[in-house]
């Protein structure tokens, strides 16, 4: 039993650790501690040192190389092997996950001092290396000191995310992963609101002072938190899994169904998407924002990010349990790729600092749907992946991210310098990374359909049993937890917003144009009149077409016979979103027009309202693609 109740105290069991409800608080907020520590000195590296790499006059794709691909050569190697030993080392002291974290500690601590000093060490290493440049020099340092932090951070980034699962009783664990994802946020917008705009500045003190942070916190946590004691590996186990037929066995039982192997290309072309994370800060740039204006607008972010997320982790067993994580994640992921979409636009379009930046913060609150995909995140891996092999699996596909993934980061690099100097696009070439985000996020989407439909097969959202090999049956059983549903008559009112938004759209682009004429500005009026308000015409049309069909499917679920229909909750989200960005648009429309953008409002409008003609493919997929067949 996972929890007793004895003389009136209630117990929570857990791998043999006995709490009560303080003790496990504690304990959760020991790793909370930790992980804050963790999130905000690793953050660091990937922020700061590309700034300092620009420069010293390193190219995008050399910058690829040391930022990103020789962190993938680590991931591939390191990583699988750390999670591995993990699962079976064991400790009487420490237990099986904080000696990786410990013992690591001092020369994780040390990369960064190596990092923060790299000035003091060019100055000293000049009189032994005086072949090399003073800037050639500096940059490798700075690229000894990433690539040791990178080796010392794979030992606590693979182990990190597997303690709570030991320590944390499962009734909690959805629950706990949304703290997790409120710490994140909160120490994300922290660093970013108070200590990234001195980057130029203090670019040493930052780097010595998040390796007393995390020293001073994560030592608290190792020193006090308790893991469970488990059992030795079987002596059989030992012997039977070196070498060569450990690797086979390794890839054979991780890749043994299409179901994971379209589940681990998903994540690698997601990650491939995020690759582009080093040039956010130099894209930012390019739109007109100092670092003192990026430092406050990630911060601003992080705030209302930490927000919703703490109001999502309330509400996550809503969300996340009773629509079900499998659900959550194939069918919100589609909805949250319109963020690239909206976030191309600058590639087009010119407008002030200040308008991008309003827009910016308007439309990062908008696009809350990733903060629910990331409390859904690890729930849809545990209730997809075989317990058994968690730890296998995990460390596999990270392993087949990390192979895929250091060819395609690299050819990030060359996609930016082809933009950068061959079209001679200059620092405008950042604005192309939401192109190259938004076509590895739709290939993502696709594998996650074709991983959609083989869940199915395999039983569903009621009887799912993950394909095991090594088990007589074949399949291993999975824990099944009711699911709602979709229900036609909270569909049918989720619709009827839709109908207002698309309404909404015209009036507004309409109105605008009336307005601009009203004023005197002519090239706006006519972009809004001319352009964006036929292409909101032509998005609402084929939206009504999409809500023809959802109406007779409705129709006949009512009548008793079966059908599909998109679920009533993913679209009451995906509803929310499309109206945070339809406020936010009303913003960044008047502040464009207000600083005479000679019709950069009108265009980014039309712009804007062509991506709706998405949004209505997206509902159109939900419907052919939720097979579950609704109630009333």
């Amino acid at each position: 039993m996972n929890e007793k109740t004895e003389n009136q105290t209630k117990h929570y069991y857990v791998s043999g650790l006995d709490y009560t409800l303080p003790k496990m608080l504690t304990a959760m907020a020991l790793i909370l501690i930790g992980y804050f520590a963790y999130i905000f000195s690793v953050g660091a590296v990937p922020l700061i040192v590309p700034i300092k790499l620009k420069e010293l006059g390193v190219s995008s794709t050399l910058m690829i190389f040391i930022m990103t691909t020789l962190g993938q050569i680590l991931n591939m190697t390191v990583c699988p092997w750390v999670s591995f030993k993990s699962d079976r080392y064991r400790s009487k002291r420490w237990g099986r996950r904080v000696p990786f974290i410990l013992f690591t500690l001092p020369m994780l601590c040390l990369s960064w001092i190596i990092i923060g000093c790299y000035q003091e060490e060019t100055n000293l290493l000049r009189n032994f290396l005086n072949f090399l440049s003073p800037t050639t020099l500096a940059v490798v340092i700075l690229a000894f000191g990433v690539v040791m932090f990178k080796f010392f951070f794979m030992f606590v980034g693979s182990v990190i995310y597997y303690i709570y699962y030991d320590v944390i009783p499962p009734q909690f664990l959805t629950r706990f992963n949304g703290a997790l994802q409120i710490t994140s946020s909160l120490a994300t917008a922290i660093f970013n609101l108070f200590v990234f705009k001195h980057t130029e500045g203090y670019f040493r003190e930052i780097f010595i002072g998040i390796t007393v942070l995390y020293a001073v916190l994560m030592s608290i946590m190792c020193f006090f938190l308790k893991e469970p004691r488990f059992p030795e590996p079987e002596k059989e186990e030992k012997k039977g899994r070196r070498g060569i037929g450990e690797l086979i066995l390794f890839f054979k039982e991780s890749f043994c169904h299409r179901i994971y192997i379209y589940g681990c290309l998903q994540s690698t072309f997601s990650s491939a998407a995020l690759a582009t994370s080093i040039f956010l800060v130099f894209f930012m740039q390019s739109m007109g924002l100092s670092l003192a204006d990026i430092g406050k607008l990630n911060g601003m972010s992080g705030i209302s990010s930490t927000v919703f997320t703490i109001i999502i982790a309330i509400a996550c067993t809503v969300f996340v349990d009773r629509w079900h994580p499998v659900r959550i994640m194939v069918f919100l992921i589609p909805f949250t790729i319109l963020t690239q979409f909206y976030e191309s636009r600058w590639f087009f379009f010119d407008v002030s600092g200040n308008v991008f930046f309003w827009a910016s913060f308007l439309g990062g609150i908008a696009s809350f749907l990733h903060a629910i995909t990331g409390v859904a995140s690890m729930p849809f891996l545990m209730r997809t992946l075989p317990k058994s092999r968690f730890g296998s699996f995990c460390s596999a596909r990270s392993l087949v991210i990390s192979i895929i993934g250091l060819g395609l980061t690299l050819l990030l690099g060359v996609y930016i310098d082809f933009l950068k100097i061959d079209l001679a696009l200059g620092e405008k070439a950042y604005r192309g990374i939401y192109f190259w985000q938004l076509f590895f996020h739709l290939l993502g989407v696709i594998f996650y359909l074709l991983f959609y439909r083989e869940y199915q097969k395999l039983g569903g959202y009621s009887a799912y049993q993950a394909p095991a090999p090594w088990e007589k049956e074949g399949f291993e059983k999975m824990d099944v937890s009711e699911t709602v549903p979709p229900k036609v008559r909270h569909l049918q009112k989720v619709m009827y917003g839709f109908d207002a938004l698309f309404i909404l759209s015209v009036l507004s682009s309409a109105g605008f144009g009336i307005y601009t004429y009203n004023i005197g500005a002519t090239a706006e009026a006519q972009r809004f009149l001319y352009i964006a308000l036929p292409i909101s015409i032509l998005a609402a049309l084929l939206y009504g077409a999409v809500r023809f069909q959802i109406r007779q499917r409705c129709k006949s679920i009512l009548s008793g016979k079966p059908a599909s229909i998109p679920h009533h909750g993913i679209l009451l989200l995906a509803l929310l979103m499309r109206l945070g960005y339809f406020a936010a648009f009303q913003v960044e429309s008047f502040l464009a027009i207000s600083t005479g953008g000679n019709g950069a409002a009108g265009g980014l409008r039309a712009y804007e309202n062509a991506i709706d003609i998405v949004l209505a493919a997206m509902l159109y997929l939900c419907m052919k693609f939720e097979t579950k067949v609704s109630e009333e």
